[in-house]
């Protein structure tokens, strides 16, 4: 007896990850099929929400609650873009810290795309690289932000209803 329901567990787990597993690819032909016809345009943030290397860590978090987000380009005098700051970053960092005296970790890497680029394929590349963030530029010139809220934004405005939701959820 006990030896039939050892097996019979073992089937049973077995049987939760490979449920799991499709479950897993199922999501992810969803958002890849949500993604298609999008282009990074459609779903960057614009004008781009920026704060400044001279700025302080104090007056980014400031901007962010103004702007109701919780990530800002960082650029420098020039315009150049040098990454993404995250408020979840900045929490533990003297408020009065110059951002552009942060630490390389805390500023976040980003991708170049163009507004008319297919967006699965920018998040591609996005993705190679470990970056979360895409930086929408035309010519030389910023022109917007793709980040994980306008991702999010954007595949709930082309989910079908019921999916939606689920479609919102993290892949795990």
């Amino acid at each position: 007896v006990i030896g039939a329901l050892g097996g019979s567990v073992m089937l049973i787990l077995i049987a939760l990850f490979l449920f799991s597993g499709a479950s897993f690819e199922l999501r992810a032909y969803e958002l890849r099929d949500a993604l298609q016809h999008l282009r990074t345009g459609e779903l960057m943030a614009a004008p781009a929400p920026a704060v400044a290397v001279d700025d302080s860590v104090d007056e980014a978090l400031e901007r962010m609650r103004k702007a109701a987000r919780l990530d800002l380009l960082l650029v420098d005098a020039d315009g150049g873009v040098r990454g993404v700051v995250r408020a979840a970053d900045l929490g533990a960092v003297a408020r009065a810290t110059r951002l552009g005296d942060l630490d390389a970790a805390l500023v976040s890497p980003f991708v170049l795309a163009g507004p008319d680029e297919p967006a699965e394929a920018a998040l591609e590349r996005g993705r190679e690289r470990d970056a979360d963030y895409l930086v929408v530029v035309t010519g030389s010139q910023v022109v917007g932000l793709v980040g994980p809220g306008e991702l999010a934004r954007g595949l709930a405005l082309r989910a079908p209803g019921p999916r939606r939701r689920q479609l919102m959820q993290p892949l795990r």
